[in-house]
């Protein structure tokens, strides 16, 4: 990727020089079934990673220089035309000394800081740390719908670019300063949980940080009552014009393993010649309202839940049959899938000739019910889970040939579609697909460029030669 921003001559010169500079980017998220119901730790969520990432670079600021009370500078271009600057006080506590502030930053350098200083000798933190610390972020254009004059992202696609800022960061500060447990072990994987948190003022699902860290999984969130606890009693307060975060318990709360117990993601991955294809809807849907209203509605009608969850779970056993057809026979499946690709939907359990078309149709069939249990679910929450503008925009995605099943993701809404498709360069159902949603006249649909990627957070080898060209 080709960077033109204001940091580059900055960065460049640093890059001429014998720095220890480390690298880590994480993926994005899509959540293709399990909305709502991940935030209840009793259900499961299916989560894709994509191959969009988020790129986390650390150094020192001041190398072979030491002070008691060190900086932090930030250099994001896509966040900001101007660079931040925080200083650690002798109490661990940052305060801006440069605006503008960026809480996701602030509340992740805080909080590692925090359990890093609990976790190495004081004498090797505070060498590390004395030479200050320079952070630079760069986010790949997918994440952003909007690009301002100044270079700075104005709107966003939803792929999840504060989490995956959040657990590159943490990623990156924990590999920078040698953390024990590593920069993907679960120690670094809940501080970012839990810095995440505390930037947003709430708790979430969690989803979106965990499939950063580990890639498309099955995730069931942590207990609640873990990270809520430690939001009501760890202090915040203003001093003058700066947060402040005071995080005493924040140690013992990483360390309990009791704490997050149950919290197990399983990988998932899509069967072979299956693949992600993502449209941002240019709409807008205000997610922590339709939220609110469906869990206020959702103890009224717990049956319609366990009839959304069940379904979910046929949904991914469904998609595990097809990796198991490909273990018996990957010749076969191949030809079948190809075969499916370029047929029309009713013929595939025919022109298939073996179970693999019964396979796709039962795949195509649950999710066709996943849709409607989402529908009747938004009509008595009153939400727009699937608008009808998105419900002729989906039909339409699912009668193109090679699409099996298409949907709208997470909480829903008006922002963006998704689809899963039988992939091959030469099958051409994604090529089907652009064309179908550039040419949509109902609403402006932008196609997105990923695809599903298993990885989670990668630690780049040599970020010295190579910087944020990526």
């Amino acid at each position: 990727m080709a960077l033109s921003s204001w940091d580059d001559a900055i960065w460049d010169d640093l890059r001429d020089q014998d720095r220890n500079i480390v690298c880590c980017s994480a993926p994005g998220k899509v959540l293709i079934a399990g909305g709502y119901l991940v935030l209840d730790e009793q259900y499961t969520g299916t989560v894709l990673g994509i191959s969009a990432r988020f790129r986390s670079q650390i150094t020192p600021l001041r190398p072979n220089q030491s002070t008691i009370c060190p900086d932090v500078v930030l250099l994001a271009p896509q966040l900001s035309c101007q660079t931040t600057r925080w200083s650690l006080d002798a109490s661990m506590a940052l305060s801006l000394t440069s605006p503008p502030n960026n809480a996701f930053v602030f509340a992740t350098v805080q909080c590692s800081f925090a359990v890093l200083n609990h976790a190495l000798s004081q004498a090797t933190f505070a060498e590390i740390l004395g030479a200050g610390i320079l952070i630079r972020t760069l986010a790949d254009p997918q994440f952003y719908s909007g690009i301002g004059p100044d270079g700075v992202a104005t709107s966003k696609t939803g792929l999840g670019s504060s989490a995956t800022l959040v657990a590159s960061l943490t990623s990156a500060i924990f590999a920078f300063f040698g953390h024990p447990d590593g920069h993907v072990g679960q120690i670094c994987y809940r501080t970012a949980q839990m810095a995440h948190c505390v930037a947003q003022g709430q708790v979430g699902s969690g989803f979106d940080i965990s499939a950063a860290f580990f890639g498309s999984q099955i995730y069931r969130r942590f207990p609640a009552a873990t990270l809520q606890h430690f939001i009501a009693n760890d202090v915040t307060h203003r001093h003058g014009n700066s947060p402040r975060l005071l995080l005493p318990s924040l140690p013992h709360v990483i360390t309990d393993n009791q704490l997050w117990s149950g919290h197990h993601p399983r990988p998932f991955r899509l069967p072979p010649c299956i693949d992600l294809v993502l449209g941002d809807v240019y709409g807008g849907s205000r997610t922590p309202d339709m939220v609110r209203k469906v869990l206020a509605w959702r103890s009224n009608a717990p049956a319609a839940w366990e009839q959304l969850a069940a379904l979910n779970s046929t949904f991914v056993d469904k998609l595990n049959a097809l990796h198991e057809a490909f273990s018996v026979d990957p010749q076969s499946y191949r030809h079948v899938m190809g075969s499916a690709a370029v047929s029309d939907v009713t013929d595939w359990r025919t022109d298939a000739g073996n179970a693999i078309g019964d396979k796709l149709t039962e795949i195509r069939t649950t999710f066709s019910a996943i849709r409607a249990a989402l529908r009747q679910m938004g009509s008595l929450a009153c939400v727009d889970i699937e608008p009808n503008s998105q419900s002729r925009l989906l039909d339409a995605t699912m009668a193109e040939a090679g699409v099996i099943c298409a949907g709208v993701p997470g909480a829903g809404g008006y922002d963006a579609v998704f689809a899963l498709i039988i992939n091959d360069e030469s099958f051409g159902s994604r090529n089907r697909v652009r064309r179908l949603w550039s040419s949509w006249t109902e609403c402006r649909v932008n196609f997105i460029d990923v695809r599903q990627d298993d990885a989670g957070i990668i630690l780049q080898a040599n970020p010295s030669t190579s910087a944020m060209s990526l």
